[in-house]
């Protein structure tokens, strides 16, 4: 289809390429699957939250780079801020970079932590740039597609709140009102979420099995973290 020719990586990683939503990784033939979605809208005109568009943008960083992106993420973020590396689901070829990153709650508050200070970690030496600090505000708000119109998907707020492949609280919508609008989460099945709030310097993270996704509990959570809090300027 000509129309693909259209498709850009920030597109896929915004959930706004127009393709075809499917939100099923790990489905019979899926490789195949994604490479035959058809265009339903102009890219950056809908957006439809979909896990196959994440695998899309994996499958074209690999076919760019000749890396699977597991493996760069665990040799370019992983390994210089000391983490373990994360497991990820390369059975198919490629990354599975929608729903299969594995790591301890203390690597992926490695991660927040690199996220709070804007993509900079300290090596011993001195700090040094991880992620630039223009890719990790892209990572959080780059979406930019507020506005747009929502065209389904497993949010209900989506262009509201969605960066690239993050999102955000800039709304109060996603963890609440007693949560600052500068904080901003990625989130897991069975609501592994890992959240950064900047003005408090706080990163959270929380493992657990249930439940599998539910909008209240990450508000109710949120909303028990932050009482356990000083207030800010408070001894």
């Amino acid at each position: 289809d000509p129309a693909k020719a259209a498709i850009r990586i920030r597109h896929l990683m915004t959930h706004t390429s127009g393709l075809e939503a499917h939100d099923v990784p790990g489905v019979a033939d899926y490789y195949n699957l994604m490479m035959s979605l058809p265009v339903l809208h102009e890219p950056y005109r809908v957006w439809a939250y979909t896990s196959a568009g994440i695998d899309l943008m994996s499958i074209a960083m690999q076919r760019a780079t000749g890396m699977l992106l597991g493996d760069a993420f665990n040799q370019l973020v992983a390994a210089p801020i000391g983490s373990a590396n994360f497991r990820w689901n390369n059975t198919a070829g490629f990354t599975r970079a929608s729903s299969t990153a594995g790591a301890t709650p203390r690597d992926l508050a490695r991660i927040g932590y690199l996220m709070l200070h804007h993509g900079r970690w300290n090596r011993g030496a001195g700090q040094e740039v991880i992620v630039s600090r223009e890719r990790i505000r892209d990572l959080q708000y780059g979406c930019g597609c507020a506005d747009l119109e929502h065209g389904g998907g497993g949010w209900p707020y989506g262009p509201r709140v969605s960066g690239m492949t993050w999102w955000n609280n800039l709304t109060g919508e996603l963890l609440g009102e007693k949560v600052p609008g500068d904080a901003v989460l990625t989130s897991g099945l069975r609501e592994t979420l890992l959240v950064v709030v900047r003005s408090r310097n706080l990163v959270v993270v929380r493992f657990g099995l249930t439940p599998r996704s539910l909008d209240e509990f990450r508000r109710v959570f949120m909303g028990h973290v932050m009482a356990s809090l000083r207030a800010p300027g408070s001894l």
